[in-house]
């Protein structure tokens, strides 16, 4: 009894499938060239092909494709083809793990290989933009509580509307209302409390009054003409007086004061004081 259980485990383990592992394997290479990715068993010495795939490339020099493998190890070649010529002609890639995500890069001689938009060694670049959208929303969040605690005190704090520092201007500002409005009424009051008084002459008046100046200037005109006449009596007086004294010294002392009498003269008769 014992020796057919053993006996039908056995036959059972041979009929159990084995473990298939699904694996995808991306190819960074010439871009839209023939592709094609030859998998075989790395677990036998023999050459034993598992699974062949043939595509295009795309305008990064990207393909991928999912192979169901059995066991927890593969090898592959990979041959590149475009326009007809042979590029890659079987490049082998060793032992590579089964179940996982393989990326293997298969340049062409000196061709530069070109990145792909998004995606660093094949995989795209999610997880570091979900990192800069997490930073970025930290940072937003950190803002706006920062926000909460600045509104919270913007009243009454250092920079608040109600600081030491506003309430000092703002008085300063009243007060200078204040005094330029004080300034203003009394001007106003002075204008309209001592307004000038202004004097109407008739027209009499102002004709008496010149009259009046005219005849000033007359008797300051005949007085002007009487010191004049007086003037030329004395010269003429005088020389009648010369005439009659004739003692030269007299004469000279007569004609001295002549002279200083025509200077008088003439001085009055210019107008001169």
């Amino acid at each position: 009894m014992k020796k057919s259980r053993v006996v039908f485990l056995f036959a059972l383990l041979l009929v159990m499938p084995l473990v298939v592992a699904n694996t995808e394997i991306k190819i960074k290479t010439v871009p839209l060239a023939e592709v094609q990715m030859v998998v075989y068993d790395a677990n036998v010495e023999v050459f034993t092909l598992l699974e062949r795939y043939t595509g295009m490339s795309d305008k990064y020099g990207d393909i991928n494709h999912n192979f169901d493998i059995v066991g927890d190890a593969f090898h592959l070649k990979v041959f590149v083809k475009k326009d007809g010529e042979t590029l890659v002609p079987g490049e082998k890639f060793l032992d590579n793990p089964s179940g996982e995500f393989v990326y293997l890069k298969v340049p062409y001689k000196n061709v530069e290989l070109i990145p792909t938009p998004g995606f660093e060694n094949g995989i795209e670049v999610v997880e570091e933009i979900l990192k800069i959208v997490e930073n970025e929303t930290e940072s937003l969040e950190e803002d706006e509580s920062s926000i909460v605690v600045k509104t919270g005190f913007s009243v009454f704090g250092e920079e608040g509307i109600f600081s030491k520092k506003n309430f000092s201007y703002f008085g300063g500002f009243l007060l200078l209302i204040v005094i330029i409005g004080f300034v203003v009424a009394s001007v106003k009051h002075k204008i309209n409390a001592s307004p000038k008084e202004i004097k109407v002459k008739k027209l009499s008046e102002l004709q008496n009054e010149k009259k009046e100046n005219l005849e000033d200037k007359k008797d300051d005109i005949e007085d002007y003409k009487k010191v004049v006449e007086d003037a030329e009596k004395k010269i003429a007086e005088a020389q009648q007086d010369i005439k009659k004294i004739k003692n030269e010294g007299k004469i000279k002392d007569v004609k001295k004061k002549i002279a200083e009498d025509e200077d008088e003269l003439i001085k009055l008769r210019e107008g001169k004081d």
